[in-house]
C-alpha cells in the first residue's frame, strides 16, 4: 500500500487525468475527422483509473514514477479500414513539422505528442496488433497531464475484451514478480523501462519469475497470438506492415494538412 506522501500524488495523479480528459476526446475526435470518420460513433471514453491501478501500474511498469503512467485517462478511436489508420499515421508523423488545421489548433493548445507505439507495423511477440498515442496536455498554472489514445479496428472489439482478461492476468504475474523482487532485496535493484529497454525488462523477469509463473504467461500468450493473427489476417491488417498509401477514394471527408 502507498504510503500518505505517494497517495497524495496518486490522488493529484487522478485529478490532473479527470482535468485532461475532455481535451484529450476533443483531439481524439478531430483526429478522427481527419482520418475520414465520423467521430461520434468513432470515440469510446474510457473510465479514470483507479488510485490503486494508478499505484500498481507505477510500481510494475514505471519504476515508481507516477508521473509516467500514460492512460490514466484515455478513449479507444475506432477505425474501419486499414487505409483509415494509414492516414492517422500520416497526420502524427507530421505533427511536428506540417501547418495544416488540425495541427495548428492543437499546437496553439499546447498538445504535445509524446508517444506514438505502432504494433501493427511491428507486432508485438506475443502477437498484439494496436496503437497507443500518448498526448501530453496543458492544464495551465505549469500543470500538465498525458492522455492516451487507443486505436482499434472496428471487427477487433470482441478480440480486444478477450485479450484484455488475458493481458491483465500477464501483467498481474509479471508486476507483481516485479515488485516481489524489490522488495525482497536488501540493496536497490536496478528495474529496465519496460519500453525503452525491453530486452533487458525481459531478461530480468526470466530472473525474477516462477517457473509456474513463466508457463502461465506463455499459455496466455500463445491464445492472444492466435486471436490477433486470425483477426490481421480476416480483416486486412496485415496490409499494415507496409507502407500504403492512402486510398483517394476513402478518403473524400479528409482533408489535406500537406
Amino acid at each position: 500500500m502507498p504510503d500518505l506522501k505517494t497517495e497524495r500524488k496518486l490522488t493529484a495523479k487522478q485529478k490532473r487525468a479527470a482535468m485532461a480528459q475532455s481535451t484529450g476526446e476533443a483531439f481524439a475526435a478531430d483526429l478522427a475527422q481527419e482520418m475520414g470518420l465520423y467521430p461520434e460513433l468513432a470515440i469510446q471514453r474510457g473510465p479514470i483509473k483507479d488510485i490503486a491501478r494508478i499505484f500498481e501500474k507505477a510500481e510494475g511498469r514505471c519504476k515508481g514514477r507516477i508521473e509516467e503512467v500514460n492512460d490514466v485517462s484515455r478513449c479507444k478511436l475506432i477505425f474501419k479500414t486499414p487505409y483509415d489508420f494509414v492516414k492517422a499515421r500520416q497526420i502524427l508523423s507530421q505533427y511536428d513539422n506540417t501547418p495544416g488545421k488540425f495541427v495548428k489548433k492543437w499546437k496553439n493548445h499546447n498538445v504535445k505528442i509524446i508517444e506514438f507505439e505502432d504494433n501493427y507495423a511491428e507486432p508485438k511477440p506475443h502477437g498484439f496488433i494496436g496503437a497507443n498515442l500518448v498526448i501530453e496536455i496543458d492544464l495551465g498554472k505549469n500543470r500538465s497531464e498525458r492522455y492516451e489514445v487507443q486505436f482499434m479496428h472496428e471487427n477487433m472489439q470482441l478480440t480486444d475484451q478477450i485479450t484484455h482478461r488475458l493481458y491483465e492476468e500477464i501483467r498481474t504475474l509479471q508486476e507483481g514478480a516485479v515488485i516481489r523482487a524489490v522488495r525482497a532485496a536488501t540493496e536497490p535493484v536496478e528495474v529496465p523501462d519496460r519500453r525503452k529497454q525491453k530486452k533487458e525488462y525481459q531478461a530480468f523477469l526470466q530472473k525474477v519469475m516462477t517457473n509456474e509463473e513463466k508457463a502461465a504467461v506463455a499459455g496466455y500468450e500463445k491464445t492472444t497470438k492466435n486471436l490477433y493473427e486470425a483477426d490481421a489476417y480476416n480483416y486486412g491488417l496485415t496490409l499494415l506492415q507496409k507502407q500504403l498509401q492512402p486510398a483517394s477514394s476513402h478518403n473524400k471527408r479528409t482533408k489535406d494538412l500537406s
